[in-house]
C-alpha cells in the first residue's frame, strides 16, 4: 500500500485526480486480463500489484513529459528521477519475463 501512496501521489500531482483514478482502474483491469491470458489456467491472479505497477510506469512517463516545461536544474532532477524509475520498471519487467519463461520451460 505504501507504493500505491507514493506512485499515486506522483501521478496525481502530474496529471490530476481523475487521471489517477482512471489509470489505476484501467491498469488493474488490463493487468488482470493479461494475467488470465498469459498465466496457466491453474494459477490464481488477484490483487492490485498490476495496477500499482501501471501507476509506476505512468509516473515515469508523466515526469518525462513534464521535462520540457522546467528550468535547467529541475530538468536534471526530473531526468534523473525518470531514469532511475524507468530502469527499475524495465529491470523488473525483464526479471519477471525471465522467471516466467524459465518456469514454463521447466514444467514442460
Amino acid at each position: 500500500m505504501f507504493l500505491l501512496l507514493v506512485f499515486g501521489k506522483m501521478v496525481e500531482e502530474d496529471l490530476g485526480k481523475r487521471a489517477l483514478i482512471g489509470s489505476f482502474f484501467i491498469c488493474g483491469v488490463l493487468s488482470n486480463i493479461f494475467s488470465l491470458w498469459y498465466l496457466p489456467t491453474s494459477s490464481i491472479s488477484m490483487g492490485s500489484s498490476g495496477a500499482i505497477f501501471g501507476l509506476y510506469s505512468l509516473s515515469v512517463l508523466a515526469k518525462l513529459r513534464k521535462i520540457k516545461s522546467l528550468d535547467a536544474e529541475e530538468r536534471v532532477i526530473n531526468f534523473v528521477e525518470s531514469s532511475v524509475f524507468g530502469y527499475f520498471v524495465a529491470a523488473t519487467l525483464l526479471h519477471e519475463m525471465k522467471m516466467h519463461s524459465s518456469t514454463s520451460s521447466n514444467v514442460n
